[in-house]
């Protein structure tokens, strides 16, 4: 009788380490198999250990692997633990693949991934896999602040499992590691996509020769919490009952600098600045909004040196106008145009989204 008490015991203790789901949340791995994943990309592989998750690459083979659900998500709060001793890795979310026959698996994954390093120095910041990473001088999308990645290294554990969890509602996107925000961005490049566990490519020896250690990974408890969708974005061009173009839900700061033109293509926001004239020329909202994007279409006239540009266009657009901006790169690659004219030009194909997000902590 007491050997079949310690065993219930150990039953009972068995089931807990396969731990079920947070309430709300919903399993993406069942811990058995890869039902609901698919491989891209690359040539690492991936299998079941222990309940896990295991990634291990191919050095010398060409592209980065992912191991992708098969379900595309849009608004969530997704939650995983992760090992990484060696290589690179990463999380994509909200991602997509495009043909690529070299590889493997015949696509190339691209869209946004929170950061996978052994060291934990950049885990948790967002870089944009395929499409805009290392482009315009730039790494990464987010502006993390030193003293946050400082904080989230104290509680880092290497070679040891650490917790990830990205929260995405709209355009915004945060990421924490170990319960620690490292990224808090607002981007609408895509919105919807499925998750990937990357593996990255390695060459197949050192620089001095010796044979490349095949770079690893572990995830296990990956879950979800779909959250709803976000409110329609808002129209700040709009036409009136006169049949012209006016703004809406925004003011004009000097309203003789501005005209709305007509074209083929539909109407444009038109911006001339006087050169002796010392405000800035801005177009701004009358509300005040937490947490919102806006998004704007450039038209082929170009925008002057005092004007700001950002290809692709998607977020974190300051009010829009004919105002002195400083030569710079950011992350999302604002860059001013070389052209003397004081003249901006703008289509504002959306407007503005305010997302809820769920919390400013990780759950």
């Amino acid at each position: 009788m007491k050997n079949l008490i310690m065993l219930a015991a150990v039953a009972v203790m068995a089931a807990g380490a396969a731990s079920a789901a947070d309430p709300g949340f919903t399993d993406l791995f069942d811990g058995k198999t890869l039902n609901g994943w698919k491989p891209n990309g690359g040539s690492a592989e991936y299998h079941v250990e222990d309940g896990t998750i295991a990634g291990v690459g191919v050095p010398g083979t060409p592209g980065n692997t992912f191991l992708c659900t098969v379900k595309e998500y849009e608004n969530f709060i997704f939650k995983a633990e992760f090992k990484c001793p060696s290589g690179n890795s990463g999380i994509q979310f909200r991602s997509s693949t495009k043909p690529a026959p070299s590889l493997k698996n015949g696509t190339r994954v691209f869209g946004y991934q929170s950061e996978i390093t052994p060291d934990g120095g950049s885990c948790g910041r967002i870089y944009d896999e395929g499409r805009r990473g290392h482009k315009f001088g730039i790494v990464w999308l987010d502006n993390t602040p030193g003293e946050r990645s400082r904080e989230m290294l104290k509680k880092f554990r290497k070679n040891d499992w650490n917790s990830v969890e990205i929260q995405c509602v709209g355009p915004s996107i945060k990421t924490f590691i170990n319960g620690v925000k490292v990224s808090d961005v607002l981007d609408d490049c895509q919105q919807r996509g499925f998750f990937g566990l990357q593996i990255h490519a390695q060459a197949k020896t050192n620089k001095d020769g010796t044979p490349t250690v095949p770079g690893r990974a572990w995830w296990r408890n990956l879950q979800i919490k779909e959250l709803p969708p976000c409110p329609a974005w808002k129209q700040f061009f709009v036409r009136g009952a006169d049949g012209k173009m006016k703004v809406d839900g925004a003011k004009y700061v000097i309203p003789q600098d501005w005209s709305f033109v007509e074209d083929k293509d539909g109407a444009y926001l038109r911006g001339v600045h006087d050169k002796t004239e010392k405000k800035d020329g801005l177009v701004i909202s009358l509300a005040t909004r937490r947490s919102t994007s806006a998004r704007r279409r450039r038209t082929s006239l170009g925008c002057s040196r005092a004007s700001r540009t950002r290809s692709p266009a998607t977020t974190r657009i300051p009010p829009f106008g004919t105002r002195r901006a400083k030569r710079r790169r950011d992350a999302d690659g604002w860059r001013p145009t070389t052209t003397s004219s004081p003249r901006c030009a703008t289509r504002m194909a959306a407007g503005t989204q305010s997302p809820q997000s769920p919390s400013e902590t990780a759950s």
